[in-house]
């Protein structure tokens, strides 16, 4: 395999490794719809700010999320609408085990 290969596919994993953790991906479903201040991501999730904030890290050095600030607010949002398609489509998803994800 060629060393460019080699290297996408190591991004394409990145995406779906930042997508494996049950709160990140809940943040994507949140983020799908719209934009969303991180202190009302702190209280939807009911985690500390701190392990909100290295689940955004993640999310954002993965390139799945994008950030402003306003004021002392920073909100979050999908990067791009591929993103939003891929969550929609690993949502549809029935696991092997044959269990009901909805």
């Amino acid at each position: 395999m060629e060393t460019d290969s080699i290297g996408k596919l190591t991004i394409k994993a990145d995406i779906f490794k930042a997508l494996g953790h049950p709160t990140r991906f809940a943040i994507m479903e949140m983020l799908q719809a719209e934009e969303c201040a991180v202190s009302i991501m702190v209280d939807r999730f009911g985690c500390s700010m701190a392990t909100l904030s290295k689940h955004l890290a993640v999310l954002k050095s993965s390139g799945l999320v994008s950030n402003r600030k306003q004021g002392s607010n920073v909100y979050f949002r999908t990067a791009c609408s591929n993103i939003s398609r891929l969550v929609e489509q690993a949502a549809s998803l029935t696991p092997l085990s044959g269990q009901d994800i909805d």
